[in-house]
């Protein structure tokens, strides 16, 4: 017996460090976005993990929260609890925008939004390093050919192959032609349709959003932003447009307050003087809604339109009931899905005007009364400064 407890004290000590839920395995890469940090094998956020709290394996007791990497009763203040988490929903990758909403290991949060970090590129959503991508060299899908490399952005052959043989006989292509693997081929048309000069198949050059693609003297895949577009990296950012009276808006916790709303009377309101000022900007709103214990259960319909030609924006609204029921949420119209406690509908239409959802809602309880988010958002944006529209009707 005093055999077993021996080895059962071993075990336990051989473990320093507690893999908090909120963490998640680096995929075996060892690599993880600030603020959070390597504990064994998991990227976990020393600030806000209550099994991780300033230090691997520092675990705070049940009932207390991680606030700011120390244990503690309460969140300081400006933070949200998720949890037994502190969490800044504008900057904490494991509650990006609301609670539990986690970044990738090789994000970061910024303005409640998951972005790729460390220089990365998100391209189809993985992140990139276009320096060194020979699939996605210096922009997203531009693949380098048979025996190139990317160098710095750039499609090369290695230094070390540089003096191997081409058609041609010698370590360097004759004039009118480029290397392609191990051989000489005639240039092509500088045209950004045919790739350029220097391509190795007849493959459009790829572009960003709001950029128009061009040819280099070098025969290479460029672009140029359109205005009122800026060339910041490989993407272009508009530049220009002035924010809307409701930001600071761009996370859940900072969501624009609207005027409440009652199903008895039905009501209409709309909302004309808001916008997208770049393509990062995401517009948060908040409302309550009040059930009169009229005709039933209160449907919320929110329609987006006057959207910007040539951008295609995102429509969200969810709905949570007020404290102490169950929220059931029926999309009459959008995509059904969850946003922490709250249940809703998306709707993302390509090419159109407008989007719309709408909420059938149910609470366990016989008061239906509870609160609504929207988000506005792009995921194609034309830099087009044009405030869109939007209409909330409570019945």
């Amino acid at each position: 017996m005093r055999s077993l407890l021996l080895l059962l004290v071993a075990l336990v000590g051989c473990s320093s460090e507690v893999d908090s839920p909120a963490g998640f395995d680096a995929g075996g890469a060892g690599v993880c976005e600030a603020p959070r940090a390597m504990c064994g094998s998991r990227c976990v956020n020393l600030e806000s993990d209550p099994y991780n709290c300033g230090a691997c394996g520092e675990t705070c007791a049940a009932g207390s929260y991680c606030s700011e990497s120390a244990c503690g009763r309460t969140c300081a203040s400006g933070l949200v609890a998720c949890g037994g988490a502190c969490a800044d929903p504008s900057r904490d990758p494991d509650h990006c925008g609301g609670c539990d909403q986690a970044c990738a290991a090789d994000e970061v949060c910024e303005g409640g939004a998951c972005r790729c970090g460390g220089g990365r590129t998100d391209c189809g959503g993985s992140c990139i390093d276009t320096d060194t991508d020979r699939a996605n060299c210096g922009l997203c899908g531009r693949a380098c050919g048979a025996g190139e490399d990317c160098i710095a952005g750039s499609c090369r052959v290695p230094a070390g192959d540089a003096g191997a043989e081409t058609d041609a006989g010698s370590a360097e292509c004759p004039s009118g032609t480029h290397a392609c693997g191990a051989e000489c081929v005639a240039d092509m048309a500088n045209d950004p349709d045919n790739g350029c000069r220097t391509a190795c198949a007849a493959t459009p050059c790829p572009v960003p959003d709001m950029a128009t693609a061009t040819c280099t003297s070098e025969g290479t895949c460029d672009f140029e932003c359109t205005g009122p577009a800026t060339r910041v990296g490989d993407h272009c950012e508009a530049a220009g447009c002035t924010p809307d009276g409701a930001e600071d808006n761009d996370t859940q916790a900072t969501a624009y307050a609207l005027a409440g709303f009652t199903d008895a009377p039905d009501t209409s309101m709309t909302f004309a003087s808001f916008g997208l000022h770049s393509d990062a900007d995401v517009d948060w709103y908040r409302f309550a809604v009040t059930d009169a214990g009229y005709d039933g259960n209160p449907i919320v319909r929110v329609v987006l339109d006057s959207i910007p030609s040539g951008s295609d924006y995102e429509l969200g609204a969810w709905y949570r009931c007020d404290a102490g029921t169950t929220t059931t949420v029926t999309c009459n119209t959008g995509t059904a899905g969850s946003l922490g406690a709250y249940e809703g509908c998306t709707s993302t239409l390509s090419g159109t005007a407008a989007e719309t959802v709408e909420l059938d809602t149910d609470c366990s309880g016989t008061d239906e009364s509870g609160i609504v988010l929207v988000r506005v958002e792009s995921y194609a944006w034309s830099g087009a400064c044009d405030d869109y529209r939007f209409t909330v009707e409570v019945r």
